[in-house]
């Protein structure tokens, strides 16, 4: 009888030795770095084995903010986002707080803090919304998400505006910081404002609205882009592409190319089933594309000579080109003609 008793007390014994052992391997494991990445040049990431994250200070040592599934890398105004049990939260790395817990939140995804605004977007089921840096709502979630697919931010304010879609998110519109709807959701695309004027866009084609959202240039065009020249607009069907003074009535250029390649004479050797391609030279003309159709420029004075209206063009010979529209191939002359 007492070997019986000693022998379960010796099993009893090694059972708590082996459940002890387990437990403390799972915490030594829980709690062991496995890696360390700068995460900028005063904090350093560890990385664990359990696959969690946390910030520390490389100078007092202290952790900043919680330990975390995921920490961005990305620092917006001292606000780093991090992932914990699938919600999301806002470390403040100038105060290595917590500063926006994601225990005390319901966010399923979140954005950088804008700079001029103050605000941050954030997901709550299924739902956009724009917070404050203390958490609190300057704008309830209302507004239906769609992902885009860029490295740019989606959703945020820029120059105290931000694009959002309509409910059934077809069509976009305009709200400021205060949520006041400054355009309707009638649009396709609404660009960001650029040299005092914003980008447009309808089925009907892209327009231009000014600073004060008035329709400078009607949604009539194939495509338009903004730089510090002027607005350049795309008209595919009239084989069409302008530079406009930001005055919108000045053609600065009748042109504006999308590329310019020098075109070049080829040689054939004398083997008639080998063409010498080292013995290029130039023609004295250039190609030029716009919205994918080529003309021709001459070199020595710069001018368009044969309007871009042909998927290719070939040197012939001097004045002569071999031209593409379609599957089909014609000779021209440098006026653009046709040779018969």
């Amino acid at each position: 009888m007492q070997f019986r008793k000693g022998l379960l007390i010796f099993i009893l014994w090694v059972a708590v030795f082996v459940l002890a052992g387990l437990t403390i391997g799972a915490i030594i494991t829980h709690f062991s770095v496995s890696d360390k990445d700068s995460f900028n040049s005063d904090i350093t990431k560890l990385k664990y084995k359990d696959g969690t994250e946390r910030l520390r200070s490389d100078y007092s040592g202290d952790f900043v903010g919680p330990r975390a599934d995921i920490i961005s890398d990305d620092i917006n105004d001292d606000f780093v986002i991090y992932l914990r049990n699938g919600r999301v939260g806002y470390i403040n790395i100038s105060t290595g707080k917590d500063a926006i817990p994601s225990i005390k939140h319901n966010f399923d995804y979140a954005w950088d803090f804008e700079e001029e605004s103050g605000l941050a977007a954030v997901l709550e089921e299924g739902k956009i919304g724009f917070i404050r840096k203390d958490g609190s709502y300057q704008i309830p979630p209302q507004y239906p998400y769609i992902r885009q697919i860029s490295d740019e931010p989606d959703i945020e304010f820029c120059d105290g505006y931000c694009v959002i879609p309509s409910e059934n998110k077809e069509k976009y519109g305009l709200i400021d910081t205060t949520n006041k709807l400054i355009l309707p959701f009638i649009y396709d695309y609404i660009g960001d404002q650029e040299e005092g004027y914003r980008i447009i866009g309808t089925k009907d084609g892209y327009g231009l609205l000014d600073s004060a959202f008035d329709v400078k240039i009607q949604p009539v065009y194939t495509d338009m882009w903004i730089n510090p020249q002027g607005v350049v607009v795309l008209d595919a069907a009239q084989h069409s592409q302008l530079l406009l003074s930001f005055d919108l009535k000045t053609v600065t250029s009748k042109y504006a190319f999308d590329d310019i390649s020098p075109l070049k004479t080829v040689k054939e050797s004398e083997d008639e089933e080998e063409t010498d391609y080292s013995s290029e030279n130039q023609s004295g003309y250039s190609t030029f594309t716009i919205h994918a159709k080529t003309g021709v420029i001459r070199n020595s004075t710069g001018k368009v000579i044969i309007e871009a209206v042909w998927d290719d063009i070939e040197f012939v010979a001097d004045g002569i080109f071999k031209a593409q529209l379609g599957e089909k191939y014609f000779l021209i002359d440098a006026t653009g003609n046709f040779i018969q």
